[in-house]
C-alpha cells in the first residue's frame, strides 16, 4: 500500500512538473513568435495586456452599424439619412453620423468637378473609427479635395457599380477610387455561397446571377425578414450598441482557454489545415462578374469624364503567409497581374497595396484593431497617404504620424 502511494505521488508530480513545463514553452513560443492564426475565427494566440487584445472579448455582439433595405435603390441596403448610430467594441467607441444622403461626412458641392468618390465596403465606409479618421476623409485632407464617402458594410462590387450610376449624374466629380477587398467580394457577388440564408430570407440583396446575361440584376431574400430590415435596424438602436455576452462553458474550461498551453494546440491545429487567404478561393465565374461590375464602373465614368483608381486591400491573413508562402504570394500577385487587365491600358487604372506593405516591410497587425482586423486609424492614414500620391506605386513615399 505505501509503495502504491509512492508510486502514485511520483506520478503526480511528474504529471505536474510536465503540464508546468508544456505551459513554460507554450508562454516561451507565444511570446516569442507572436502566431497570428485564425484571427477572424476568434481564435486569440495571445494575450498582449498593453493593447486590451483579450479572448475573453469573443462573442461580443457586434453590429456593422446602421443599414436598412431601401427597396427604392437597386442595390438595397443603405445608411438611413439623418441619423446617428453608436458604435462599440472593446477596442473603439464612435458615434456615426449620416447625412442627408445617406452617406458620412460632408457632401461636396454638387459642381465642384475637383471631387473625388468612393466606393467600397466597410473599410470605406469607416468601421470603428469617427468621420474625421474615415479614409475618404483623410484622403481628403492630404490631397486637399472635397470627397464623397459612398462606402457601406457588406456591399460587393455588383452594389457599388449601382450606387456609382447613382450618384455621378448628381456630383461633378474627377476621379473614383473602388476600394475591393476581396476577401469578401467575391463571396458576395456569388449568389450560390448564400443560399442557405436566402431560403431563410435572412439576407435581401442584388445579383448577377445569370453569367450569360450580367445586365440582368435578380434580388434574392425577403426586405422583411433581412438582418438588414428597419425592424433590425430599430432593435439595433434599442441595445444602444450595448454588447452582449453569454458564456456558457464551464469553470474549468474557462481557465483552461486563459493558458498558453490552450492556445498552443489551437494555433498548431490551425496550421495542420492549410487554409489559404480568401483572395485566392476564387473561379472564373467570380472573375467574370467582378470583371463586368469593373466594366459598368468605368464606362459610367467615361461618361463623366472621370478616372476610376481601383485598388485592393490585402487581407491580414494574406499579408502574413504571403511573405512565407512564395506559392501564396506568386497566386495573389497573379490576381493582382489579372485585376490590372481587366482595367486595361486606357485613362483608367489598377494600383497594388500590396506591392507597397511588401516593399516597405510594414508589420500589418500595427494597421488594424486590437479587436479586430479592420484598419485602425493608423492604418487607414497610411492607406489614404498612399493613394493620395500621385500616381501611387509600390514604393511611394507614406511620412508616418499625423
Amino acid at each position: 500500500m505505501i509503495k502504491a502511494r509512492r508510486w502514485a505521488g511520483v506520478a503526480i508530480f511528474n504529471l505536474f512538473l510536465f503540464i508546468l513545463l508544456f505551459e513554460l514553452a507554450a508562454w516561451a513560443y507565444v511570446s516569442m513568435r507572436k502566431p497570428y492564426v485564425g484571427y477572424l475565427a476568434n481564435y486569440p494566440t495571445y494575450v498582449d495586456l498593453l493593447t486590451g487584445t483579450d479572448p475573453r472579448h469573443a462573442g461580443l455582439y457586434d453590429p456593422l452599424g446602421p443599414h436598412v433595405i431601401d427597396t427604392a435603390l437597386p442595390w438595397s441596403l443603405w445608411h438611413p439619412r439623418n441619423s446617428s448610430f453608436r458604435h462599440r467594441r472593446p477596442c473603439f467607441d464612435v458615434m456615426m453620423q449620416f447625412n442627408r444622403e445617406g452617406t458620412r461626412g460632408a457632401l461636396p458641392d454638387p459642381g465642384d468637378s475637383a471631387s473625388v468618390f468612393f466606393l467600397g465596403d466597410s473599410f470605406t465606409e469607416g468601421f470603428g473609427l469617427p468621420e474625421d479618421s474615415t479614409l475618404p476623409v483623410q484622403y481628403g485632407r492630404t490631397a486637399g479635395v472635397p470627397v464623397l464617402n459612398l462606402g457601406v458594410a457588406g456591399l460587393s462590387t455588383t452594389q457599388h457599380s449601382l450606387i456609382y450610376e447613382h450618384f455621378a449624374p448628381r456630383y461633378r466629380h474627377r476621379r473614383v477610387f473602388v476600394v475591393l477587398f476581396l476577401v469578401n467580394d467575391f463571396m458576395d457577388n456569388d449568389i450560390d455561397r448564400y443560399a442557405a440564408a436566402h431560403k431563410a430570407d435572412r439576407r435581401f440583396r442584388p445579383y448577377r446571377a445569370d453569367t450569360s446575361d450580367l445586365t440582368a440584376l435578380v434580388y434574392m431574400g425577403s426586405p422583411d425578414s433581412s438582418l438588414f430590415s428597419w425592424r433590425g435596424f430599430l432593435e439595433k438602436r434599442s441595445l444602444d450598441g450595448v454588447s452582449v455576452v453569454v458564456d456558457r462553458r464551464s469553470f474549468l474550461s474557462k481557465v483552461y482557454n486563459l493558458t498558453y498551453s490552450s492556445r498552443l494546440i489551437r494555433v498548431l491545429a490551425l496550421s495542420m489545415r492549410r487554409t489559404e487567404p480568401n483572395e485566392l478561393a476564387h473561379d472564373a465565374r467570380d472573375l467574370r462578374i467582378l470583371e463586368y461590375d469593373l466594366r459598368r464602373i468605368m464606362e459610367t465614368a467615361d461618361r463623366h469624364g472621370a478616372q476610376v483608381t481601383v485598388v485592393n486591400i490585402p487581407g491580414l491573413d494574406l499579408l502574413l503567409q504571403a511573405p512565407k508562402s512564395r506559392p501564396v504570394e506568386e497566386r495573389y500577385l497573379a490576381l493582382e497581374g489579372r485585376l490590372s487587365a481587366m482595367i486595361g491600358k486606357g485613362p483608367h487604372r489598377f494600383v497594388s497595396y500590396y506591392r507597397h506593405l511588401r516593399d516597405v516591410g510594414v508589420d500589418p497587425t500595427r494597421l488594424v484593431f486590437t479587436c479586430d482586423a479592420h484598419f485602425n486609424a493608423t492604418g487607414t492614414l497610411r492607406f489614404a497617404r498612399f493613394l493620395a500620391a500621385d500616381p501611387p506605386t509600390a514604393k511611394s513615399r507614406v511620412v508616418e504620424g499625423p
